[in-house]
């Protein structure tokens, strides 16, 4: 039973992936003999096999071809098979019909274009020229050598064709691919134009700085809204067709410029209304936009030459239009018109001022639904700003995260910069922006803001956002933002806003208002940013002065922080760092010499008979001792040592990248120099002290953090029992060479 279940398993295997091969294969050599230009039965045997293939992976393809099967394993083999079994075909046929001279020959240069412009896979195309060349091999090859020219040719156009339709058909797709991308590009221009002459900006505030998901979400809302109000549009032009049997009813949109009126939507029973833009002084159109009133007229010539909202001349009889009006302001015209003399009565009248404004009511609609969804954006991504900053610990992080959120909040915003009190000087301790704002961001960050004639100056000193005028309306030192030594690169739109904080437990400072602690400044490329309706531009001031006020709270909060941190990890008498960071930065730079193989030695050291310095001396002396030896420490090290105190009278100095050789040359020195320092008694009277010093260097004699601190300690105990006033390194104890160091 097995065996019978791998037989059939195996002969299934076989005719998945080996038959059609083999079958050409078959039909190569039968070629070869001839059987099958002489028509003989072996030769017309496999032509009807080849034709059951042939239909049997047709039929395959055609279900790998279905909605359902899209993608399904397998199809590529199919696809080779059936370009195979096609070829094969062809050149069965060309054999039986004159040999290369066949009038069916031509019709492989259509497989070769498939196999070539449709088959995605190269090894496909490969596969089906590579046996359309052998068989052209075999089938010319009685013909040699008389015939060698005709074969070469066809053998060059056969191996050229498909990859010559490949590249046709690559153009081809990438063209069409740009054509849709332009018209894509134009489609989004006009929903982009259409929504500011709506005034539907809400539903597609766009910012460089949020995701390309947020983007297209924005459009997505755009769309949606305008969809929406072309609909109940085209639903009202619906009703005023129905009810007044017009030739046409339309509605034209003026432009936000009141420089031209567009076609928004129309029912009409010709094709020659003008649907570009027309300017809006001309005709009728113009006439009712100045009026502020409906217009109509009855009994007109043919082709009148008012009606300029036709491209052609067309027999109108009566027309009536009115206003569109949104208080004074006019926002399109609602024309109706007939070719036969039945003039529009009154009641025409009424409707169509009524309709008018319910046309603008669907837009006023439309306008606060997308006002609402770009409140509901902007509240998002306000919430988001809020999360982050409050996330945010370090105080670089903070300011990252504070401008972040500028940029965030208000869309438009090219550059964001922070500026912060530093006891008494101004740092610009941040700035974000665009790429040309990079260099300026380079040189100047960290530096200190010099002179008060700056705007940055004002509103730390006022306590209010400035400017107040346009900034790009603002001349000479008026756009000094820095001041002189940081002029920016061309702006047109600034705010500056202060950070303000409560005062120690929520009192305020001796003048009555919330200390201030730097500002935050927030700057476009275009004028209009802060816009110029007072209540728009408070609303939005509003936003970024929360945002600035979030900021200075989480840049206290961070600045406390940064001093706990500091406090937790340096020593209060020496302002060295303490034990706890000496176990810190001892892991770290021990785990880094290791990994790299790098040398770390260590000095650790320890004051000689300094109970005695503090029995006679007094412990006011004995710290000043310690704070000196600490100051000759910090003075001696390397940027890159870390001096720290060990405990009580010991002192640790972690070397990087420093030998035995070179840690004992510092030791010396340390110790040379602490020999030379002259302490001063309470009553007046000079005293010294001296330094032992126990060495360590890993990974050569320690294998661990635990264990260069251990060595070194043992060094340190050598050099006191020794003698003091001594370096000793671990190398030099007669135990080291027992422990295996």
């Amino acid at each position: 039973m097995h065996a019978g279940r791998s037989l059939a398993l195996g002969l299934g295997w076989l005719q998945r992936n080996l038959l059609v091969e083999l079958s050409c294969a078959l039909f190569a050599c039968l070629l070869w003999r001839g059987d099958v230009a002489a028509g003989r039965w072996p030769g017309l045997l496999l032509a009807g096999w080849l034709a059951a293939l042939l239909l049997h992976r047709l039929w395959l393809l055609q279900g790998r071809l279905s909605p359902r099967r899209v993608g399904a394993p397998g199809a590529s083999a199919e696809h080779r098979q059936v370009g195979l079994l096609l070829t094969a075909s062809l050149y069965l046929l060309i054999a039986l019909t004159g040999g290369l001279a066949s009038p069916v020959y031509p019709a492989l240069y259509l497989v070769l274009a498939a196999a070539g412009g449709l088959e995605e896979r190269p090894w496909n195309t490969l596969v089906v020229v590579g046996a359309a060349l052998a068989l052209e091999a075999l089938l010319g090859a009685p013909a040699w050598p008389a015939g060698w020219a005709q074969t070469a040719s066809h053998a060059a156009a056969i191996a050229g064709f498909p990859f010559v339709s490949r590249l046709l058909v690559a153009a081809a797709r990438q063209l069409v691919r740009r054509e849709e991308a332009a018209k894509l590009a134009k489609e989004r221009a006009e929903h982009e134009q259409a929504a500011r002459e709506f005034r539907l900006s809400g539903a597609a505030s766009r910012d460089g700085t949020r995701a390309l998901r947020d983007e297209e979400r924005a459009g997505q809302r755009q769309l949606s809204s305008l969809r929406r109000l072309e609909e109940g549009i085209h639903n009202l032009l619906d009703v005023v067709f129905e009810a007044l049997r017009p030739h046409s009813v339309a509605f034209y949109r003026l432009s936000t410029d009141d420089r031209s009126v567009r076609l928004m939507d129309a029912r009409s029973d010709s094709d020659q209304l003008v649907r570009t833009p027309m300017p809006a002084g001309e005709g009728v159109l113009g006439a009712i936009i100045k009026r502020l009133s409906p217009v109509s007229f009855d009994h007109l010539r043919d082709g009148h030459e008012l009606l300029t909202y036709y491209a052609t001349r067309v027999p109108i009889r009566s027309f009536l239009g009115v206003p569109v009006l949104d208080g004074a302001h006019v926002r399109g015209v609602l024309l109706a018109d007939r070719r036969v003399d039945v003039p529009f009565s009154d009641d025409d009248r009424r409707m169509l001022s009524t309709v008018a404004v319910e046309l603008l009511h669907e837009i006023d609609t439309e306008r606060v639904l997308a006002d609402m969804d770009k409140l509901l954006s902007e509240s998002a991504c306000f919430y988001e700003a809020s999360k982050q900053l409050n996330r945010a610990l370090g105080l670089q992080e903070v300011i990252d995260e504070v401008l972040s959120a500028a940029r965030l909040v208000l869309p438009g915003v090219d550059f964001a910069a922070l500026v912060l009190r530093e006891g008494d000087k101004l740092v610009l301790a941040g700035a974000q922006g665009l790429d040309e704002y990079a260099g300026w961001r380079e040189k100047h960050l960290q530096q200190e803001l010099h002179g008060q004639s700056h705007l940055v100056a004002q509103v730390l000193k006022e306590g209010s956002v400035l400017p107040e005028a346009p900034f790009h309306q603002r001349e000479g030192e008026q756009r000094l933002v820095f001041g002189r030594q940081m002029p920016l690169p061309p702006l047109a739109s600034l705010k500056i806003f202060p950070l303000r904080v409560a005062g120690e437990q929520g009192r305020k400072s001796q003048s009555g208002k919330e200390p201030i602690i730097g500002a935050l400044v927030a700057a476009g490329q275009r004028p209009g940013l802060f816009p110029a309706n007072r209540d728009k531009s408070r609303d939005l001031v509003g936003v970024l002065q929360t945002i600035a006020n979030m900021a200075a709270i989480s840049i206290q909060n961070a600045q406390r922080y940064q001093q706990l941190e500091r406090l937790a990890t340096t020593d209060g008498l020496t302002g060295l760092h303490n034990h706890r960071r000496f176990q810190e930065l001892a892991e770290e730079l021990a785990s880094t010499s290791l990994r790299y193989q790098r040398p770390l030695s260590m000095l650790l050291t320890d004051i000689d008979h300094f109970k005695k310095v503090n029995d006679t001396y007094g412990h006011p002396v004995g710290d000043q001792v310690l704070k000196r030896v600490a100051r000759v420490l910090g003075d001696l090290a390397r940027a890159t040592d870390r001096v720290c105190r060990y405990g009580g009278e010991e002192f640790a100095v972690l070397l990087p990248e420093t030998d035995a050789e070179g840690a004992r040359m510092l030791a010396e020195r340390i110790r040379e120099e602490i020999k030379q320092q002259e302490h001063q008694a309470a009553d007046g009277k000079p005293f010294r002290v001296t330094l032992s010093l126990g060495i360590c260097t890993m990974p050569e004699h320690a294998r661990h953090k635990q264990e260069l601190i251990d060595r070194a300690d043992q060094a340190l105990y050598h050099a006191k029992r020794n003698g003091r006033d001594k370096a000793v390194h671990y190398a030099e104890l007669g135990s080291a060479k027992s422990q295996g160091a």
